[in-house]
């Protein structure tokens, strides 16, 4: 519903919280097509929902630690590498 208006900027909180890995796998399929026409916003606590960003903010401790690409948060980030090794993403 949320993109029948063709927005420039969509804010998310925990789009796929709830959600079977069908479903899920469906939400990231359309913010994946939405390319650089829409800037999206996504808040999520679970790892593969981020998986479609372009740069990830890394909040800690309730302020910003970091925000980059995420290959340079795999790399140089010890909160974010912590985080993909907890869900096994890494």
């Amino acid at each position: 519903r949320a993109l029948v208006s063709e927005p420039k900027l969509l804010i998310l909180d925990e789009p796929t919280a709830s959600l079977d890995t069908g479903a899920e796998l469906h939400i990231r399929e359309t913010l994946a097509r939405l390319g650089g026409g829409v800037t999206v916003i996504v808040v999520a606590h679970r790892l593969s929902t981020l998986g479609e960003c372009d740069r990830i903010m890394v909040l800690e401790d309730g302020s910003m630690s970091a925000f980059d690409r995420p290959a340079a948060l795999s790399e140089g980030n010890r909160f974010f590498q912590m985080a993909l090794r907890h869900t096994h993403l890494d």
